[in-house]
């Protein structure tokens, strides 16, 4: 099973691409190995998930279209100290603060298929 969240990194780069200052109102701290652990199912169906991501007019905004659902806005970013803060349109984010929107930039920044930015604060 490939959990995309191996503790190796897949690549040279040390940081990320890019820096943000802020994220959008409601942006929650995201801790993707809980989310692992605690929303198996959510975690599992991004891996599952066929979706177009296309990257927003700043570093850390993305549009997650999967097949036969409404396309979302995410937000995703990495603090200073290694973790995750995000945001997301859906109402699953509304309801539980992660999503598979979200599991889906985190697995594919995992793969080096995007670039997560670092929020400056």
């Amino acid at each position: 099973m490939n959990t995309t969240e191996s503790p190796t990194p897949t690549s040279d780069r040390n940081t990320p691409a890019a820096t943000v200052a802020a994220q959008p109102a409601g942006t929650e701290p995201l801790d993707f190995q809980a989310v692992r652990e605690e929303h198996p199912t959510t975690w599992e169906a991004a891996l599952d998930v066929n979706a177009t991501v296309t990257e927003g007019g700043r570093p850390d905004l993305f549009l997650v279209n999967a097949i036969d659902e409404v396309p979302q806005n995410c937000s995703l970013a990495q603090t200073q100290d290694g973790k995750f803060s995000g945001w997301c349109s859906c109402q699953t984010f509304d309801a539980v603060s992660v999503c598979p929107h979200l599991c889906t930039l985190r697995q594919r920044a995992s793969l080096d298929m995007l670039a997560i930015p670092l929020r400056e604060r």
